[in-house]
């Protein structure tokens, strides 16, 4: 699917016309990660999941669904955010794990 595709089925919802990976997701809704954010459809409703509260439009490079069902994605100058029951929790991309 392209943008352009996308853009017909949802009129004006997409953040932004550069979508960089589309996702669906297990129950059948699609996950689209744009340069103007992250983008849910389920059935005809659609959402902008606001990755950060303090910089609008952060870039979402792409996007993933765990086996627990949450959903995380790639961005740009943010780090890694996760959206798990409608909230979003980033890690920086600074922040270093221990394995």
């Amino acid at each position: 699917l392209r943008a352009a595709v996308l853009q017909r089925v949802v009129p004006a919802a997409l953040p932004d016309d550069r979508v960089t990976m589309l996702r669906v997701a297990r129950d059948g809704s699609l996950w689209a990660a744009t340069a103007g954010g992250l983008f849910h459809l389920t059935g005809d409703r659609t959402e902008v999941v606001e990755l950060s509260s303090r910089r609008p439009r952060v870039a979402a490079l792409w996007v993933h669904e765990d086996e627990r069902g949450e959903v995380w994605a790639g961005t740009e100058g943010l780090g890694l955010a996760r959206v798990r029951g409608g909230r979003v929790t980033t890690v920086p991309a600074t922040m270093s794990w221990k394995v």
